[in-house]
């Protein structure tokens, strides 16, 4: 009877354990559910107390709008008169965000057309104006010629002195059909001087006798035609007009121009540079012309003076006449109604254009001659000037040492003559370790090295043109001595 009375006390206390424990979890639960709400509650209270701030501040922004929205409200200094160029009363902020929104647009225009007109002149005058010391590089394709190395790169090379003497005798001499020719008493022509900017001049110092006074001023027109800044931005409205009388009546011929370049160029190539580029090849290279005739020369003489449908074409061309008269070259020959060879003129201009010259020095005097035989009134002068062109960047000396180094020894590094020297120790090394090489080999390859080891020690303080040419050597002295086969 103990044992069952002591098994009901023992089961009833585990009741009353379990019984504890439910209460002591619940009275837990009702504790974290009083801090949630009590945060919850908080939280509702903060986030509208912060919506009713938030509305009292915009409610006093939008009462005070017209006040602060006003820019005499705020000590502003601008320049009224150009802001109103694009806003006709500029009094608030508003304004002063349309007139932004208003620049912004124009910018975007200008820059569109800017760059749109400046393709003429950066795929084509540019490589009259500036002819370049990197000969190698053809710069419509960006190919570089390998072959142009030894007699063939003195032949092509514009810049040596025999060609310059004869380029610049022949444009002092030479003033066209019909006019007696000037004469050449001396000339000196200066070392090439690369400066900043990729840029280079040549000093030219020129003594000359002109026969006449028509002669005389003729080579004045010519030492100015770019020379001066005017005459320059004369040249460069011109051919804009070209360009934008080709791209309006030269459909047709544009797209046989794609064909015809089609291993040259992508089809996708812009047709500015496709234009250029063949205009580029007839004129230096006297290739086949399909772009320019005499219809075509008439419509951008009349582009260019604005000439309409209420003119009369000779009075078009008259006004050409006048605009451009201090260039004697275009004006009298393109500016001429009913002249039938504006082709040939064309060409002519453009082969005979100058590059960018500066004139540091013009003097000259009246000689008169008293013979019987001949009493005309000679002019003797002397003429200084520098003439520019694009010189040679590092970056191009990079592109061609690379494509070389790539022929010669497979790696597309740019050519270093210390690693050059390398080579022809590891090849000396070799041939020295080979039992079927005679000594004769070792000695040409020692007699080499010496003397890119002599190239090497003033290579640094070379112009890049004279690096570049350096470079070429480099490599026909590798490709002479085998060297790049082994």
């Amino acid at each position: 009877m103990d044992k069952i009375l002591w098994f009901f006390k023992k089961d009833k206390k585990k009741n009353d354990n379990k019984k504890d424990t439910g209460s002591m979890v619940f009275k837990i639960i009702s504790q974290q559910a009083v801090v949630w709400s009590t945060l919850a509650i908080l939280l509702t209270l903060w986030l509208w107390a912060y919506i009713f701030y938030v509305y009292k501040n915009l409610n006093t922004i939008n009462q005070q709008y017209p006040q602060l929205n006003n820019l005499q409200s705020y000590n502003v200094n601008y320049d009224r008169k150009r802001f109103e160029n694009y806003q006709s009363s500029v009094s608030s902020i508003s304004d002063l965000l349309q007139v932004d929104t208003s620049v912004t647009e124009l910018l975007d225009k200008y820059n569109s057309v800017k760059d749109r007109q400046s393709m003429y002149y950066n795929a084509f005058l540019q490589r009259f104006y500036f002819p370049s010391l990197n000969i190698w590089k053809n710069y419509f394709t960006n190919d570089i010629d390998i072959t142009l190395i030894g007699q063939k790169f003195l032949n092509m090379d514009q810049f040596q002195d025999i060609p310059l003497i004869q380029y610049w005798s022949d444009f002092i001499k030479d003033l066209g059909d019909n006019i007696e020719s000037n004469e050449i008493s001396n000339i000196t022509i200066g070392d090439i001087n690369e400066i900043e900017n990729d840029f280079f001049f040549i000093p030219i110092d020129i003594e000359f006798i002109s026969p006449n006074k028509r002669a005389f001023l003729l080579l004045v027109d010519k030492l100015s035609t770019t020379s001066n800044n005017t005459n320059l931005s004369l040249l460069n409205e011109f051919f804009f007009y070209l360009l934008n009388s080709i791209q309006e009546y030269k459909h047709d011929k544009i797209e046989e121009l794609r064909t015809l370049y089609q291993n040259i160029f992508p089809k996708n190539i812009d047709e500015t540079s496709l234009i250029w580029y063949h205009l580029y090849q007839w004129i230096k290279n006297d290739k086949e012309n399909i772009l320019i005739d005499n219809d075509l020369i008439n419509e951008a003489v009349k582009k260019n003076v604005f000439c309409d449908d209420t003119r009369q074409e000779k009075e078009c061309f008259y006004s050409f006449r006048e605009k451009y008269r201090n260039i004697p070259q275009i004006a009298y020959t393109l500016g001429m109604f009913g002249r039938d060879n504006k082709v040939a003129d064309l060409k002519n201009f453009l082969t005979n254009l100058p590059p960018i010259i500066t004139v540091n020095s013009f003097n000259f005097e009246k000689v008169k001659n008293d013979s019987f035989v001949n009493n005309a009134t000679t002019y003797q002068g002397h003429v200084s000037f520098n003439a520019y062109g694009k010189s040679i960047s590092s970056d191009e000396i990079s592109e061609i040492s690379i494509k070389l180094w790539e022929i010669c020894f497979k790696e597309e590094t740019p050519i270093d003559i210390p690693f050059a020297i390398e080579k022809i120790d590891e090849l000396i090394l070799q041939i020295g370790n080979s039992t079927n090489t005679t000594s004769d080999i070792v000695n040409n390859f020692e007699e080499l090295k010496a003397v890119l080891q002599k190239m090497d020690e003033s290579y640094a303080g070379l112009s890049n043109y004279q690096k570049t040419i350096k470079i070429f050597e480099v490599f026909r002295m590798l490709t002479d001595a085998n060297i790049c086969t082994m």
